[in-house]
């Protein structure tokens, strides 16, 4: 067996899409790198499984042959149609242009960390739980609950909603005011599935949230819905019970989930959204994916974010060999690049939001309006699939 080793030059943690991502990205670099992560395996994720349609142009921009091999990858549901409905029967459809993705999420990350493993300077880790980080002037350490300690120059963090990353260096919790909680769960037979079309479905009691239906395949789909968690926790509302009861209570959807079986238990997750503006990196570190709080807050698709996030942490990280420099300010250009891709579209969707929220009916008849305009059917149709 070969001995495992405790010095490098960059360390990630979490192999999701982010640390992966990041991974593929200092590929051809020369640099030492170790991709360590707490599951043993690829387990279920708590996810939508959307994959936003610019994902490929993200890893062509690393190597053409990793897109390449995206588009071979056959665990995945092309999409190109949301349909958006109210409480009732009221709905408008949207075409677009380009065609996104539905997966299962467990099997994503496997094919991300197949990539990976093609990487001959990535060492990858699992089963190694971080629970401890350490910043030094020279380097900067993890320990993992095995008491092992991996040492580093430098750090990427992406290890999800609950980084320890993030709580030991930048001294930041999670933010319930710009947080959402969503909840999950895969069904089969479920009626009138169309598998080029994701469902998004504003309820009332659902607000400023949405129930979703998106589809694997022709038989089986992902259900869930998510909401804002200040209102789940002033509201004590039960997420789980609150899904049973929309698929077997709203008018809508009791024919549909009639004959439809879970194929799994329901299971939930926190999402930290992209509202604000806030430090993603420090001396000899960055944040990506959930641990930035990149979440897009209007549809809670975390992927591709994530996704741009790693990328730009592992472009980012080579530089910073490059120049030999590892400092806060530095390291805050990463920062700027992140914040020039992403948050203008962020801050878009934050405004719907709170439409949403503040003046829910002008949201309603603002859609319902695109129906019977060609005009306004098309202008938001464009920033729905903005990225």
């Amino acid at each position: 067996m070969k001995p495992l080793d405790f010095s490098f030059d960059v360390i990630i943690t979490g192999a999701g899409p982010a640390g992966c991502t990041a991974a593929l990205a200092m590929g051809n670099s020369g640099l030492k790198v170790l991709l360590i992560d707490k599951q043993k395996n690829s387990n279920s994720k708590i996810c939508g499984g959307a994959l936003a349609a610019y994902i490929p142009k993200v890893l062509h921009s690393i190597r053409p042959d990793f897109a390449d091999a995206f588009h071979q990858w056959n665990q995945k549901n092309p999409v190109n149609t949301c349909l958006i409905s109210f409480d009732r029967k009221q709905s408008v459809e949207f075409i677009f242009s380009q065609t996104g993705w539905i997966c299962r999420r467990e099997e994503f990350d496997s094919f991300m960390l197949e990539l990976v493993k093609t990487l001959p300077n990535v060492t990858i880790c699992k089963n190694q739980k971080v629970i401890d980080v350490f910043q030094y002037k020279d380097r900067i350490d993890i320990k993992t609950y095995r008491n092992d300690i991996f040492q580093s120059k430098l750090l990427i963090a992406c290890d999800g909603a609950n980084s320890i990353i993030r709580k030991k260096l930048l001294h930041r919790t999670i933010d319930k005011t710009q947080h959402a909680t969503a909840v999950r769960a895969i069904y089969s037979n479920v009626s009138g599935l169309k598998t080029n079309t994701f469902e998004m479905h504003f309820l009332k009691e659902l607000s400023p949230g949405y129930f979703w239906i998106f589809p694997l395949n022709e038989n089986e789909c992902n259900v869930g819905l998510g909401m804002s968690t200040q209102k789940i926790i002033r509201n004590k509302v039960q997420m789980k019970a609150l899904l049973l009861k929309t698929i077997s209570e709203y008018p809508q959807f009791i024919s549909r989930f009639e004959n439809a079986l879970p194929t799994g238990k329901i299971e939930g997750a926190g999402l930290p959204l992209g509202t604000t503006k806030l430090p993603v990196s420090g001396s000899r570190f960055m944040l990506c994916g959930d641990a930035a709080s990149l979440i897009d807050p209007l549809t809670g698709e975390g992927i591709g974010q994530a996704m741009i996030s790693g990328r730009y942490a592992g472009w980012h990280a080579i530089d910073c060999f490059r120049k030999d420099s590892f400092h806060k300010e530095f390291m805050s250009q990463y920062d700027t690049t992140l914040y020039n891709k992403l948050w203008k579209n962020n801050r878009r969707r934050k405004r719907i939001v709170n439409l949403i929220l503040n003046f829910p009916s002008i949201f309603k008849a603002g859609l319902l309006l695109t129906g019977k305009s060609r005009f306004f059917h098309k202008m938001i149709r464009k920033k729905l699939e903005s990225s």
